[in-house]
């Protein structure tokens, strides 16, 4: 794991080798498995994340890596945990600025699979990104979101494959 913690436009930190390339495996393959889900679908899913039971042989490295990666920002102790592993139909999404909930203490988006659009960053609601997290696989992108500070966006417009990312927050 390659932690590299960067100040602009706010706090995160950038992991590459996120997950053991045994488990990253065990991810992309659970990913071939799953169909794809327009955005509604996902919608509905973010409203119940609990749905999908996970392969343990899955859930248990995310939880960590995560964990662990946890210790870098800082972090010692946490609750609970929630997955919720995403696989969005291609050329479909295209997620508005926003800000994380206030309920959220940490967040991290894991890129799966084959290239796609990373994560934007922004220094308000009502502007252009000033950053873009690129997409590669087995990186993932941590944050504490701070409301009115942690603005950020994605799509995945013009793309010709699936946007795989597993989300993580507690």
């Amino acid at each position: 794991m390659n932690v590299q913690k960067c100040d602009y436009p706010w706090t995160h930190w950038v992991i590459d080798e996120f997950l053991e390339p045994s488990d990253y495996s065990a991810l992309l393959k659970w990913f071939d498995t799953q169909p794809e889900r327009t955005y509604d679908e996902r919608q509905e899913l973010v409203a119940d994340p609990f749905t999908i039971v996970y392969p343990k042989d899955i859930e248990t490295p995310l939880h960590d890596s995560f964990v662990e990666v946890l210790t870098h920002g800082g972090f010692v102790n946490y609750g609970t945990i929630t997955y919720q592993l995403f696989k969005m139909t291609p050329d479909e999404l295209d997620e508005a600025t926003h800000c994380d909930s206030p309920a959220k203490i940490a967040s991290l988006v894991l890129y799966v699979g084959e290239e796609n659009i990373g994560t934007f960053m922004h220094e308000s609601n009502d502007t252009n990104p000033v950053k873009q997290i690129e997409w590669v696989e087995n990186r993932a992108m941590l944050f504490f979101p701070e409301q009115g500070v942690t603005w950020h966006s994605y799509h995945n417009k013009g793309t010709k494959t699936p946007r795989c990312t597993a989300l993580l927050n507690f």
